[in-house]
């Protein structure tokens, strides 16, 4: 019974939230980022993936602003040296843009956006410990989060597939503080 519940109220909120979204200049939708970065020291690539949403306001038929939350699912590990090395993965990644688009034909639109990019990824390592002679006598393991952020800009496409829903492909440059910046391919879709 509480799931027959459950999935009425779901379907509900679902109607709902769809019939105001079809009747407003709100858009909401879901998308897929894969990022990759590119240490200057470093000649491999890091590969990480996100998984959100995408919340949006058009204030004109060309001007939208949009937020975005993804959550981070792939581990990725960094080899180092001297010992076992380092695993990160993103835990959440946040973004505030403008974005500017022109109708490129009947039902398709170009797009370049600008913003700010927060990325908050966790690090764990390991370090062997040695004793005075040399031997190994264990591991110890460490976890810690950082952040990155910066300004973001990119360009993208999208196709009108009706008058309500979008599905879009774009590029994107995260700038870091770091010695590397972030390079994002996002892949989803909006309901408007």
């Amino acid at each position: 019974m509480k799931k027959l519940l459950l999935s009425v109220a779901i379907t509900l909120f679902s109607t709902a939230t769809f019939d105001v979204l079809a009747k407003s200049n709100w858009s909401m939708g879901l998308m897929k980022n894969d990022l990759e970065r590119q240490e200057s020291h470093n000649t491999h690539a890091y590969r990480a993936e996100s998984y959100g949403i995408n919340l949006g306001y058009r204030w004109s038929e060309h001007i939208s602003l949009e937020g975005r939350l993804a959550k981070g699912n792939k581990k990725f590990r960094l080899a180092l040296s001297d010992g076992p090395g380092i695993t990160e993965h993103i835990e959440w990644q946040r973004s505030i843009l403008i974005k500017a688009s022109y109708p490129l034909l009947r039902k398709f639109n170009i797009y370049g956006l600008a913003g700010y990019n927060n990325i908050e990824f966790i690090r764990e390592s390991e370090k062997q410990v040695v004793n005075a002679s040399g031997e190994l006598i264990g591991t110890t393991f460490f976890e810690n989060t950082n952040t990155e952020e910066g300004v973001t800009y990119g360009f993208g496409i999208n196709y009108k597939v009706n008058d309500n829903f979008t599905i879009f492909i774009e590029q994107q440059k995260l700038k870091s503080s770091k010695p590397y910046d972030w390079d994002s391919t996002n892949i989803g879709f909006s309901y408007h």
